[in-house]
């Protein structure tokens, strides 16, 4: 018994609903994917910031501490000046 073209679109037809939900998931895959590589290109460029960013930070607090040895400095000296006075 041959297959018609009618039975063959019709077997075609049946294939390719059962493979919808398949197809959709790789789709998902795919959008997945692209979004790992987006966040691994992120984390890459954050690494490269990371030590950027650990020196500033530590300027920061070298400003900070600077800052708070002349406060102390003036206070003394103002002490000092106010109990000599």
């Amino acid at each position: 018994m041959a297959l018609t073209k009618e039975d063959l679109q019709a077997i075609g037809q049946i294939m390719d609903n059962k493979l919808e939900p398949v197809n959709a998931r790789l789709d998902k895959l795919e959008q997945i994917n692209a979004k790992l590589d987006k966040l691994e290109s992120i984390n890459a460029r954050l690494d490269k910031l990371e030590p950027k960013m650990d020196e500033g930070f530590k300027f920061l607090e070298d400003c900070i501490n600077e800052a708070a040895k002349d406060n102390q400095l003036s206070i003394k000296r103002h002490e000092h000046e106010f109990h000599s006075a």
